[in-house]
């Protein structure tokens, strides 16, 4: 319930009384989730620089011009879409066990609210994002190899009435 998130998270204060919860995050972190919203690691902070080799294979195979075109970004390991290809690399167990990638605050909403958001701000430095048409970019998913099948489309994270217990 609202309540007991409230209660939980900030103490003493009266869940009735909460209206909203708000919530601003970093961009650019990763965290691999199972089919229950679980975190399988410690999620990949934005300035984490692991990525460097898969950032170099993506400036061989996609123009770095077509990606700032689509995306608006510069490739580059701190971004989500890199971090992903480090997943599929260096830790295929994790990969295997992997159902989604979320960004730190689309896991915080999952964790309470049990839905999986992502809003445009967030998503435009995934990487995967078009900026122009603001939607996942069929384009940069096909020359990365990341599958997105079933991803939502990204919008505005407005959950009402939706708060769910924390464990």
């Amino acid at each position: 319930s609202c309540e007991g998130a409230a209660s939980a998270g900030v103490g003493r204060i009266d869940g009735r009384s909460v209206a909203a919860i708000g919530l601003a995050s970093q961009v650019d972190g990763l965290v691999a989730v199972d089919g229950e919203h679980r975190a399988l690691a410690p999620g990949i902070i934005w300035m984490d620089r692991r990525a460097t080799r898969q950032t170099e294979m993506l400036r061989q195979k996609i123009d770095p011009d077509d990606v700032l075109r689509i995306t608006g970004l510069n490739v580059d390991a701190g971004h989500v879409a890199p971090k992903i290809l480090w997943l599929r690399d260096e830790r295929p167990d994790l990969l295997a066990r992997t159902r989604a990638y979320l960004l730190p605050g689309t896991y915080l909403v999952a964790q309470l609210t049990g839905e999986v958001v992502v809003d445009h701000a967030n998503a435009s430095s995934t990487m995967l994002y078009d900026v122009v048409r603001r939607t996942w970019s069929d384009a940069m998913l096909e020359s990365t190899g990341i599958g997105c099948r079933g991803a939502k489309a990204p919008r505005s994270a407005r959950i009402r009435n939706r708060c769910i217990s924390l464990p």
